[in-house]
């Protein structure tokens, strides 16, 4: 079944505010990159079932797609950084050798560490940065390192 054909799909604004790359959605979402960079296409009507896919993988609700990213879903990103720790951990780093790396302090990594504190989008970027991953990956659990 096909949604409405004249509402407007903003996946590409979505996606960009999420800090995502067109692949780390694909990945997401189970969908191939062509299918991903079709949907920002305008013009392009996709499937229901398409359209739940990438509002999950985007953390939000299907019709959320069909409108513009307002300023207050920023801190929808918020939980992208609970995995900090872990990725902190894993590349052996120090609170203070992350936050000079991403040109924070230390107490505020600490804060967002414990989610007592909601780091800016630029920030999530710049602590993503650091640690040599993508702000999609803060959502995931690291991987084990091969010896």
């Amino acid at each position: 079944m096909k949604p409405d054909e004249t509402r407007p799909l903003y996946v590409r604004e979505w996606r960009l505010h999420r800090l995502m790359t067109l692949a780390e959605l694909a990945k997401a979402s189970g969908l191939s990159p062509k299918t991903v960079w079709s949907l920002e296409q305008p013009g392009h009507t996709p499937y229901v079932s398409t359209v739940r896919k990438v509002a999950e993988a985007l953390e939000i609700k299907g019709p959320d797609l069909y409108r513009l990213p307002r300023e207050e879903d920023l801190t929808m990103i918020v939980p992208t950084i609970y995995k900090l720790r872990e990725w902190r951990r894993a590349k052996g780093l120090t609170q203070a050798e992350l936050a000079a790396r991403a040109g924070t302090y230390q107490p505020h990594v600490s804060d967002y560490e414990k989610g007592a504190k909601e780091p800016t989008r630029e920030t999530a970027g710049r602590l993503a940065g650091a640690l040599g991953i993508t702000v999609f990956d803060l959502r995931q659990h690291p991987k084990p390192q091969a010896d």
